[in-house]
Formats: structure tokens, sequence, C-alpha cells
């Protein structure tokens, strides 16, 4: 059996709770999680090593925030493609790579890095 481990912080601590055995708990820090969520289901099941599957669940602020950084990545890694494209359109144009560089903000020796990859 899987136990759902649903943690969130508390302040200083994480609440700790395993809806399958009605029970929580708490720990000190994230390191700690885990093995205080698998020492509660062990007492009161008395299985030995109990698998668990940790779900956070954090403030919506927190949230926005982490999805954010996940779209601010993938965006990133857009605007690499696209500008390596850029790069090869203007230079197959036979636009030096010091111009290109102007045009696109960068220096000569990240247009040509940007050729090459």
């Amino acid at each position: 059996m899987i136990y759902q481990v649903d943690i969130e912080p508390d302040g200083k601590y994480w609440n700790i709770s395993v809806p399958q055995i009605n029970r929580v708990t708490q720990a000190r820090t994230l390191g700690e999680v885990e093995s205080m969520a698998k020492d509660l289901i062990s007492i009161m099941t008395e299985e030995r090593d109990p698998q668990i599957e940790v779900q956070m669940h954090l403030p919506s602020l927190v949230e926005e925030a982490l999805r954010l950084k996940v779209e601010a990545k993938e965006a990133e890694r857009r605007a690499r493609k696209s500008m390596a494209g850029a790069v090869h359109l203007l230079h197959d144009e036979g636009v030096p790579y010091r111009e290109i560089g102007q045009i696109l903000g960068i220096s000569h020796q990240r247009a040509q890095q940007l050729a090459s990859a």
C-alpha cells in the first residue's frame, strides 16, 4: 500500500497528514518529513517500511511563483532557439556577425556561438 502524505508549512514546522490512517504529526524541516511520516505510519500500522507519496500544499502565491518560474525557463529556451534561427537567417543573407550582434542586442561573439550551435 502507498500512503498519501499531505504536507503544508506552518510557521517553523511542516504539518504532516496521513489520511489513510487519520493521523497527523509535524517535522521541523522538509528533510525530516519523510522519516516522520514513515515513523507515524509504522507506529500506527506496524508496517515496517511503508511506501509514501508526498503531496506538498503551498499558499497560492507560492504556487504561482513556481508556475511562473517554469514558464520563464520554457520561454527562455524558446528565445534561445529563436535567436539562433535569427542569427542563421541574417548570416545566410550575408550580414556580418558584428552587425547581427547589434541588431539582436548581443555580442558578435555570442552571434558566432549561436551560428555554430
